[in-house]
């Protein structure tokens, strides 16, 4: 149970680390093309 719950709060973090580098990447991708 201790490993499932360790392993989810991993995997949420990681989901939102990626994310938040995902639309960082995006910006700094679009931000040229806009300007």
């Amino acid at each position: 149970m201790k490993v499932g719950i360790l392993a989810c709060k991993v995997s949420w973090h990681v989901q939102s680390l990626l994310n938040a580098l995902g639309q960082r990447g995006v910006e700094a991708h679009s931000f040229p093309i806009t300007r």
